[in-house]
C-alpha cells in the first residue's frame, strides 16, 4: 500500500513537472526580456588626464593605457599601473584629482607670478 502511494505521488510530481516545462518561456523569449529591461548604453566619458594617477608621471600619447571605471575612461602610463589601478580605483582617482589641482596651481604661478608680490 505504501509503495503504491509513493508511486502515485512520484508520477503526479513528474507529470506536473513535465506540464510545467511546456509553460516556461523559450530561451529567445528570455533573451528578449533581458534586453528590453536594460537601459540604452551610455558612452563612457574620457577624463583626458595627462598625468598617470598611479605613478604621477606624464603620459606619452604613443604609450597610453586606458581603463574604464564608473562610466569614465582614465589614462595610465603603463601596463603595471593598469594592474594597480584596478586593485583600488578610488584611491588613484582621488590621487589624480590632487595631482591636477597641484598642476593648476603651478601653472597659475608660472603665468601670472606670485599674486602676493604684485
Amino acid at each position: 500500500m505504501f509503495k503504491r502511494i509513493c508511486i502515485i505521488l512520484i508520477a503526479g510530481v513528474a507529470g506536473g513537472f513535465i506540464l510545467g516545462i511546456n509553460r516556461l518561456p523559450s530561451i529567445t523569449q528570455f533573451a528578449q526580456a533581458q534586453t528590453e529591461d536594460k537601459e540604452p548604453a551610455v558612452k563612457p566619458i574620457e577624463v583626458g588626464n595627462k598625468i598617470c594617477p598611479v605613478s604621477g608621471q606624464e603620459i606619452k600619447k604613443e604609450e597610453v593605457y586606458q581603463v574604464e571605471y564608473e562610466g569614465k575612461i582614465y589614462n595610465l602610463c603603463c601596463k603595471m599601473c593598469l594592474k594597480d589601478f584596478k586593485k583600488d580605483p578610488q584611491k588613484y582617482i582621488e590621487k589624480l584629482e590632487k595631482l591636477e589641482e597641484e598642476e593648476k596651481g603651478e601653472h597659475h604661478h608660472e603665468e601670472g607670478g606670485d599674486p602676493e608680490k604684485t
